[in-house]
């Protein structure tokens, strides 16, 4: 009769038994019905995202540009260009024209030239004044020419050329050349007066 009845008490309060008394970690996948666990029965934000399967979150808006990071350090410096090809020399310049050689108009006092050397005069390109030819049978210290204005020095000059007698002895002598242009052969012989070599520069 005892056992009869506890059977019973058993069989009729078996539920809340079995809820009363299931031990700690004991429900798993297996206990739970499917579709059993509802929004409802879930605790507002518990679930993680890994709790989800990947894919099934639906993806978040791009977030803002970061802040741009510090520099890095400068790298290695990089090897040396080849050094690039020697640019083709430029033709050379036509050489300029040879200046002008001039003659004195008039020779007064003096005879001019000599066996085909007549009295000349020219400048060059750096502004310097030559004279050039022979004069003959003069008379000393006066005037024999006057070279013209771009052809004269700023002060009087004075020259040595070569003079000689009728002998061809070599004899001191003196050219002096003035600013005014005159050209006077002041000591010497008047057999011939030599103008090669006398040079100075013009007076600007």
């Amino acid at each position: 009769m005892a056992v009869g009845l506890t059977a019973l008490f058993v069989a009729l309060g078996g539920t809340s038994y079995a809820a009363v008394s299931l031990p700690k970690n004991s429900v798993g996948s297996k206990q739970i019905k499917s579709s059993a666990v509802t929004s409802a029965k879930v605790k507002d934000g518990s679930l993680l995202t890994k709790d989800f399967k990947t894919g099934q979150l639906p993806k978040g808006a791009t977030g803002a540009t970061g802040a741009a990071g510090a520099a890095g350090p400068a790298g290695p410096k990089g090897d040396t260009g080849a050094k690039g090809d020697t640019g083709a020399k430029g033709d050379t310049g036509a050489p300029g024209a040879p200046p002008a050689v001039e003659a004195p108009t008039t020779i007064t006092g003096f005879t001019n030239g000599w066996v085909g050397s007549f009295a000349k005069y020219y400048k060059d390109p750096f502004g310097v004044v030559h004279l050039e030819g022979l004069m003959t049978s003069g008379t000393l210290n006066t005037t024999a020419f006057v070279l013209p204005a771009g052809y004269r020095p700023d002060i009087t000059k004075y020259f040595a050329p070569l003079v000689t007698s009728a002998g061809d002895t070599p004899i001191l002598s003196e050219l002096r050349i003035s600013p005014d242009g005159s050209v006077a052969p002041v000591k010497g012989s008047n057999f011939y007066y030599s103008l090669e070599g006398v040079t100075f520069r013009a007076a600007p």
